[in-house]
């Protein structure tokens, strides 16, 4: 593979907006363009949550990879469409009043791309990326407030310069739901999530061939429960078997209360959230194997998705026990890198027992997760797909 070159950013002008809840690709891409020295950067972040956030929107400007400038605004409560209508009217104040002109916008959600498509209209950015990372059906339970959701999607979609989406599933739902036409698809280009491949420290560790982790938000599609409630299957194979929860989110009491009636409080372990994504990645990189058992349900999220934890885990050098909820989970098994179970305590358990159970088959579990991840190299992603916008 010929080595990657940076280079051609060092003169571009980049904004970045998108809506924080935890590190995903937008962070990282932010962290890839300031490691890069891209030229100048406007990264605009808004809070997703704001009963739930810690600091307000807020802005910085960065040159040559060092911040120049930065801005603050506090934490304002309100109902969630005027949360987003506030949103959007900082993002067209905060680039206008830069005073610049800006080669690229990559902005995630419809109504950040929304903005930033207005603006290049006004001749302040040149192109706009629309980055989406799912595609929700029914986003709002008040039937008028989803269709004009799905109207600025619709929008954003058809206006903008590419469209990145994190799985094919996205356009086939926009067809369906949003009556897109088929033309509009050779704009909507997969960018899949990524992982640090160089950053994760694996070597001084060789794996903990008893413990199973998760990482992400507790909810209940998320399937957590399911592995739980296999622990005393696994127990009767691999007495000494752990299990990792790193997260937060409304559905940690349930699972807290299905540990206490299970008594598995010595066998599970519940870490919170972590804010240190490379702390994340040292103790995933300490486990044998990781989880993502989503619930299969067109609803859910992750039906249209890629999740960055199955990413995360194999780039982490550990396969992974799934659910066939996102689009590439045959693809994972087919590569020796993971095992696709049903969303159930039994096949669950059997596919952990199946990895772990022997020392030479988890070993190369662990190598062929590696050797899978590798494609999916922030680095890799990155910069093919920045080029194809600025060269």
């Amino acid at each position: 593979m010929q080595p990657l070159n940076s280079s051609f950013l060092k003169d571009k002008k980049v904004i970045l907006i998108c809506h924080f809840s935890s590190t995903a690709f937008m962070q990282h891409l932010e962290e890839f363009l300031i490691r890069n020295k891209v030229g100048k950067l406007l990264s605009i972040i808004h809070p997703l949550h704001p009963k739930e956030a810690h600091v307000g929107s807020h802005f910085y400007i960065c040159k040559d990879g060092e911040i120049k400038k930065k801005y603050q605004i506090g934490v304002l409560i309100m109902p969630e469409l005027f949360h987003y209508m506030k949103d959007s009217i900082l993002n067209l104040w905060w680039i206008a009043s830069s005073k610049e002109k800006w080669d690229l916008c990559i902005a995630a959600n419809n109504l950040n791309a929304f903005s930033a498509i207005w603006l290049r209209k006004l001749g302040l950015i040149k192109k706009v990326v629309f980055y989406t990372v799912d595609f929700v059906p029914n986003r709002f339970n008040n039937k008028i407030l989803n269709n004009f959701y799905h109207w600025v999607e619709k929008f954003a979609v058809t206006h903008a310069d590419e469209t990145w989406i994190l799985s094919p599933r996205v356009r086939e739902g926009r067809r369906k739901y949003l009556g897109l036409d088929k033309i509009f698809d050779q704009k909507q280009i997969l960018v899949p999530e990524g992982v640090w491949i160089d950053r994760i420290n694996r070597k001084q560790k060789n794996g903990d061939q008893r413990t199973a982790i998760f990482a992400g938000h507790l909810k209940e599609r998320m399937g957590v429960q399911f592995v739980i409630r296999a622990i005393p299957l696994v127990l009767k194979k691999i007495p000494d078997f752990k299990f990792i929860i790193i997260g937060k989110g409304d559905y940690k009491e349930k699972l807290e209360k299905i540990v206490k009636k299970l008594k598995l409080e010595k066998h599970v372990m519940f870490k919170g959230y972590i804010k240190d994504h490379q702390q994340v990645e040292e103790l995933i990189a300490s486990c044998a194997v990781g989880v993502a058992p989503y619930t299969k349900d067109e609803s859910n999220l992750t039906f249209y998705a890629d999740p960055a934890k199955t990413k995360l885990y194999l780039g982490a050098g550990i396969p992974v026990v799934m659910t066939d909820t996102f689009y590439n989970a045959y693809d994972i098994e087919k590569a020796g890198a993971g095992i696709v179970a049903r969303e159930n305590e039994e096949k669950i358990a059997r596919a952990i027992i199946t990895i772990l159970e022997n020392k030479k088959r988890w070993q190369l579990y662990k190598k062929n997760a590696l050797k899978f991840a590798k494609q999916f190299d922030h680095n890799l992603i990155f910069i093919n797909n920045l080029k194809r916008i600025f060269l």
